[in-house]
């Protein structure tokens, strides 16, 4: 005979403390013998389900604890516990649901909270998932946790600053909260503060190294302080850890599309979006890598896309509208502007280009509205605007206004002398030196360091920009040469002589572009086309290549016209023609 089974309430105590001992295997056995002598055992599928959401099978555990609440209904820890398994699998309002009814039954559990307030944030509903963070936080003042998930509300609600308040309250209370130190590193680069992100990223990451969403998001930051080569690493140390990251998968994408590999760039976003078809980043960044080579309808087909998955997503909708840009019917680009701003007032390049879309209209009231908010904003954008008139008011009767970076280098080469030196200044990863070589059978010279920018500009330290010393994969017919200006244009003009047909500048130093006008500005004559790449739009743009241009202009004698704008990609490209 086989020995008599424990009563049901030393059974259940025995699976208890096997599970709370981390012995899950011998926890899960138990669970399921007294899941045999009584299949509706309430405590029973309750805990067996929390196994499985311990083990990650949410959809294992959330049916689970579904028959519990359905043995015993009046639990409040079941309904929290279910929230958690409708969380995991994707059912935000569903989790929103099963943790209010928790507090219902408990109005004091603050856990529950806690948890209902994420699922808010999830939902949206900002507003009640701060109240909720708020009854949590005056439930226990002293939860790290707590004040963590309310500076997670406040962040999504736009309000930051309290947001900030609220995650170092929650790291004074636990220092080791690495969820926290995560948060905040996600709000320091929504606050455009990249570097201190970068120190967030590296605490949480000592405290617990093993999450893969941390390197991401270091990855994220990296990228954003001009760190490329670090940025590239930190998603590889994500993927090692989960090996379809979409995070991680896109900002891989984002760094492939600054480089210039916009067809690598799309595969990396379609792989992030094979692991998450709903990530609205990476259809977005799909969309921007697609028009850089030329696939609009697609690109507006994965921006909309974004756009049906999460309709206020403004940098989806301004990208539709500038994919939409057609100087000869303004009015869809401005009509997705519109959009972008009713979802994101503050959206800085939605209300500019909008003021500028309104004046090429002639609706020139609109326009100075549209430039009057931009001063508002907290950030300086005088910049803008001054680079727009001077735009505007410099404009020639064929002077076209742009919105694609290739577009103007390819109307600019089509338009240049038919013979000379074509030329690039700045070549970083190769992705305008490649397009260029592909306009001509003729050798087109590339010049950079490699080694990033040789002193500060602007916000950016030296060093900035760099390919680690390595060169791009350039054309048979593109020849690169390595090396500052001063030390490699002197020599190469030299041993080339003749005119210059075509140049692209894209050093944005006024002192590196005074460097190529010293020594090619005997050679630019009449029919040389000079596209700029950084001339507008920065807010020291007076003082860099446009400067540079200027007193060149005046040294040399030219008469020139502006053959285009494109004040996205601030751009200028100009004909000289005396």
């Amino acid at each position: 005979m086989s020995a008599p089974a424990p009563p049901l309430d030393e059974a259940l105590h025995r699976a208890l403390r096997e599970h709370q001992a981390g012995r899950l295997e011998a926890a899960d056995r138990l669970y399921r013998e007294i899941l045999d002598r009584v299949p509706d055992h309430a405590d029973a599928l309750h805990l067996l389900g929390c196994l499985y959401l311990q083990r990650g099978q949410a959809a294992a555990g959330g049916a689970l604890i579904e028959r519990a609440v359905a043995q015993a209904p009046d639990q409040p820890a079941y309904h929290n516990n279910l929230g958690l398994a409708y969380k995991d699998t994707g059912r935000p309002a569903d989790a929103a649901a099963a943790f209010r009814q928790a507090v219902t039954l408990a109005p004091d559990y603050a856990q529950a909270l806690v948890n209902l307030g994420a699922a808010l944030t999830l939902c949206g509903d900002h507003h009640s998932a701060i109240e909720a963070m708020e009854r949590a936080v005056a439930l226990s003042p002293a939860s790290a946790e707590a004040q963590n998930e309310l500076g997670h509300a406040l962040a999504e609600a736009g309000r930051r600053h309290e947001a900030v308040a609220a995650f170092r309250r929650a790291l004074e209370l636990d220092p080791n909260l690495a969820p926290a130190h995560n948060n905040m590193g996600n709000l320091l680069r929504l606050l455009q503060r990249p570097a201190e992100a970068v120190a967030a990223y590296q605490a949480a990451l000592k405290i617990d190294g093993s999450v893969a969403h941390y390197h991401a998001n270091l990855g994220g930051a990296y990228f954003e302080s001009g760190q490329l080569e670090a940025a590239w690493d930190a998603y590889q140390q994500a993927l090692a850890r989960a090996r379809a990251l979409p995070e991680a998968l896109n900002g891989l994408g984002v760094l492939l599309h600054k480089r210039g590999d916009y067809e690598q760039a799309v595969a990396r976003y379609r792989e992030a979006l094979k692991a998450d078809p709903r990530h609205v980043d990476a259809l977005n960044n799909l969309g921007n890598s697609l028009k850089m080579i030329g696939r609009f309808e697609e690109a507006v087909g994965h921006y909309r896309e974004a756009l049906s998955i999460k309709p206020a997503h403004a940098d989806a909708q301004f990208n539709l509208g500038m994919a939409l840009y057609r100087e000869e019917d303004l009015e869809p680009a401005a009509a997705d502007l519109e959009a972008a701003l009713a979802a994101q007032p503050e959206h800085e390049n939605a209300r500019f280009f909008l003021g500028t879309i309104r004046n090429q209209q002639g609706r020139v009231e609109e326009s100075l509205d549209h430039f009057a908010a931009l001063a508002r904003l907290p950030r300086p954008t005088d910049h803008l605007v001054d680079s727009w008139r001077y735009a505007w008011g410099h404009r020639g009767a064929n002077t076209r206004f742009l919105v694609q970076r290739f577009e103007v280098l390819e109307q600019g080469f089509r338009l240049a002398r038919p013979e000379g030196l074509v030329l690039e200044f700045g070549v970083l990863f190769g992705a305008s030196l490649r397009f260029i070589a592909g306009l001509t059978d003729q050798e087109v010279h590339g010049f950079d360091s490699f080694s990033g920018l040789p002193e500060a500009w602007g916000n950016k330290p030296a060093g900035f920009y760099t390919t680690g010393g390595a060169l791009p994969e350039v054309a048979p017919n593109a020849r690169l040469h390595a090396g500052y200006f001063e030390d490699t244009l002197a020599p190469f003009a030299a041993q080339h002589p003749g005119p210059v047909r075509f140049m692209n500048v894209d050093c944005d130093l006024y002192s590196s572009t005074r460097t190529i006008f010293e020594v090619f500005g005997p050679r630019i004559g009449p029919g040389t086309v000079i596209v700029f790449d950084e001339y507008l739009c920065n807010p020291d743009w007076r003082e860099d290549e446009f400067r540079a241009f200027q007193e060149a202009v005046v040294r040399h004698g030219w008469t020139y016209e502006y053959l285009a704008f494109n004040l996205q990609g601030k751009q200028a490209s100009v004909r000289i023609t005396g």
